[in-house]
């Protein structure tokens, strides 16, 4: 699979999610939070994505040019600015301007400024996956898992097992705890 095949099938799969969340948000007249809920999913996806790259210490120019390319909504280091007063750019991240380590402090910096994002977009789908039969995350997290194995593909050196360590770090255990303590809530008084 050439790289633009590989950025065009996870550009479909992160289409078909923002669809699936964007329906989320309808059936459950959440209309008004859907832009921030999907301005979440660009956060988290592109965090996750970057926390991938650093795992094998190294973070080529074509794995920041497919996350810079395939969130939709909300640019993570644009946000990062206009938070943080700073002047970062995808070029600030590019090995020759930043040392691995750097970028991982960067990562973690961004990731504890935008935890609310995605703090957000987990509490969102665990609460209304609580009060359903269907189990929403096993459609979510596959498609995450999805585009994060399309993304190992960029390089050759990278470790599955991270995949699913990111997945279930920043995603998949906030998700089902949120569960569980939605499901055991009685909100009859």
């Amino acid at each position: 699979m050439t790289k633009q095949e590989i950025l065009n099938n996870a550009s479909r799969i992160y289409i078909e999610l923002e669809e699936y969340i964007k329906n989320l948000c309808q059936s459950v007249n959440e209309k008004d939070k859907e832009k921030s809920i999907l301005d979440s999913l660009d956060v988290t996806l592109q965090v996750m994505l970057l926390y991938l790259s650093v795992s094998n210490f190294k973070v080529p120019d074509i794995e920041l040019d497919f996350i810079r390319l395939l969130t939709t909504e909300k640019d993570i280091i644009t946000l990062y600015n206009k938070e943080m007063n700073k002047n970062y750019s995808w070029d600030s991240l590019r090995e020759e301007n930043m040392e691995v380590e750097e970028v991982k402090e960067f990562i973690d910096r961004t990731y504890l400024l935008f935890k609310p994002d995605i703090d957000l977009l987990v509490g969102f789908l665990a609460s209304n996956d609580s009060k359903t039969e269907k189990n929403e995350l096993e459609y979510i997290e596959s498609k995450l898992r999805e585009i994060l194995v399309l993304f190992t593909n960029l390089s050759s050196d990278y470790n599955l097992k991270y995949v699913d360590l990111i997945l279930n770090e920043i995603f998949v255990k906030k998700y089902k705890s949120l569960v569980s303590l939605f499901k055991g809530i009685d909100f009859k008084l």
